[in-house]
């Protein structure tokens, strides 16, 4: 009898544990497993805005030497730079800065003109004035005067004479250029290249191109000389004025 009832309490015990068994709700950890929603850092990656650092990247404004810089500019020496003129001495200088030369005497010479033919002192021999241009090939204010001296040249009041003096006819080049000059300028008249005699003498006196010197049938220099570019009637004036002087 006692085996009998211990059998049905255990059967009453199964019954009651299969019961609860079969109304228990899911377990907690079932419940979280089902709801977990993706894992934050699945999440942040999905909507994650650009980082604070490639914001930046993407809107900074150029750097500040960037923005600033700019085309270089010539140097002020490059600036100021300019094709060289004559020197002002050479047009601007006056016949009063200059010592006066009045007496002296061109040297002894013996050159040619720039054709080839032969010239010396004697040239001033049946003269009572002769004047002396004295230019340069590379000098514009020279070249711009040649005109109004071929003018005067072939006007020349009787006793005196017209003649050049070519500074630079020292190599066959600038011969031909002064030819050219002369030629296209109508400048008729004798134009001389130094010898080594004249060409001292141009290095020791002469300052500036154009240069004109007034000379007697001696030789000797009158007065003092007229420098730089000047008209027919200027000439016409100071040649007046010279052969004056000499009476």
């Amino acid at each position: 009898m006692k085996k009998f009832l211990f059998i049905c309490s255990l059967s009453c015990l199964l019954l009651v544990s299969a019961a609860c068994a079969a109304t228990e709700p899911p377990t907690p950890a079932v419940e979280s497993e089902a709801a977990t929603t993706p894992a934050p850092t699945v999440g942040s990656e999905a909507t994650t805005t650009p980082a604070p650092a490639a914001q930046n990247e993407a809107t900074t404004a150029s750097a500040p030497a960037a923005e600033s810089e700019a085309p270089a500019t010539p140097p002020p020496a490059a600036e100021s730079e300019a094709p060289a003129t004559l020197a002002p001495i050479a047009e601007s200088k006056a016949p009063a800065d200059l010592p006066s030369q009045d007496g002296p005497s061109l040297p002894a010479f013996s050159a040619q003109d720039i054709y080839g033919q032969a010239v010396d002192n004697s040239l001033f021999a049946d003269h009572d004035l002769t004047m002396l241009n004295i230019w340069g090939t590379f000098c514009s204010p020279c070249i711009r005067e040649m005109p109004d001296l071929g003018e005067l040249a072939a006007a020349m009041p009787a006793g005196t004479q017209l003649m050049g003096l070519v500074g630079d006819a020292l190599n066959e080049e600038n011969i031909a250029l002064a030819q050219s000059i002369t030629q296209e300028s109508g400048a008729a008249f004798t134009q001389i290249v130094p010898d080594q005699a004249l060409f001292d003498f141009l290095n020791n006196n002469i300052v500036a191109y154009p240069t004109t010197l007034f000379i007697d049938s001696a030789g000797h220099i009158v007065g003092e000389p007229v420098i730089g570019m000047h008209s027919r009637a200027q000439y016409e004036a100071e040649l007046q004025s010279r052969l004056n002087s000499l009476q």
